[in-house]
């Protein structure tokens, strides 16, 4: 049996570019869309905490507590499963599980302490709070303008 290399040569481009293809479609697929994710609070609050992705840049703003003017800022980027966000004003870190294109769960154990000035205001974040990219079950979120 005779071997054509050009055959040969062009099914395994084929190939190669398939495989790149199909690896960009699964990296573009795990990275969150940019948006807003609005925390689903099971009352009804005046703004609810909101996390603002700006993939194109890489930086978020993490709204925590309607009272406070402590927005942290930063950079983010995806480590597997996780979201990593890196304030640039005080180095905490925020991490957030993603559950799917829409949907995003605090980690508080990998995160920094959050403090709420009044819970009657604004929810606490606690550990597995769902963030989602779609409107809330309660609550609105305030813009960031960024």
């Amino acid at each position: 049996m005779k071997w054509d290399r050009r055959r040969l040569g062009k099914r395994l481009a084929l190939l190669a570019a398939g495989g790149l293809l199909l690896g960009f479609l699964t990296w573009q697929d795990s990275q969150p869309p940019a948006g807003t994710y609005v925390m689903e609070c099971g009352q009804e609050f005046a703004i609810a905490p909101s996390l603002e992705l700006d993939a194109g840049q890489g930086q978020f703003r993490f709204m925590q507590d309607s009272l406070s003017s402590y927005w942290p800022y930063g950079e983010y980027w995806v480590e597997g499963d996780r979201l990593i966000a890196h304030c640039a004003i005080d180095e905490n870190q925020y991490v957030f599980q993603i559950k799917d294109n829409r949907t995003l769960c605090f980690l508080a154990e990998e995160s920094a302490e959050i403090h709420i000035w009044d819970p009657a205001f604004s929810p606490v974040i606690s550990d597995g709070a769902t963030f989602r990219r779609d409107a809330p079950t309660g609550g609105r979120h305030a813009p960031t303008g960024m």
